[in-house]
């Protein structure tokens, strides 16, 4: 793309890439990873990986109240809510159950 920008009528090489590795959450504080050529599971590589993603971030700012968040987190239990759709879920089959005339508008 860029030679034919320049006016060149040359080919472009193929650009080669070569994976540096992989990298896997199992969950809170577990991972498994193989990284150039070295295997890491359980918490290093769970610790690898957040940095990497972390060093991803744009600004040192956002870094810093990253690593405070997930410093806290370490502490603590991860936080599961369960949220009941079941009401919402009838309001969705009522609707689509009864016919809405043209005249009025649909209610929720």
């Amino acid at each position: 793309m860029y030679s034919a920008y320049c006016g060149s009528a040359r080919p472009l090489p193929h650009a080669r890439t070569r994976s540096l590795g992989t990298m896997a959450s199992l969950g809170h504080t577990r991972a498994v990873c193989l990284v150039m050529g070295l295997r890491l599971t359980g918490f290093p590589a769970w610790w690898l990986r957040r940095t990497y993603y972390l060093f991803q971030m744009p600004r040192w700012d956002r870094r810093l109240r990253i690593v405070l968040d997930w410093t806290v987190a370490l502490f603590f239990r991860p936080d599961i809510t369960k949220v009941g759709l079941q009401v919402e879920r009838q309001l969705t089959e009522q609707m689509l159950r009864s016919p809405v005339s043209k005249n009025r508008a649909p209610t929720a």
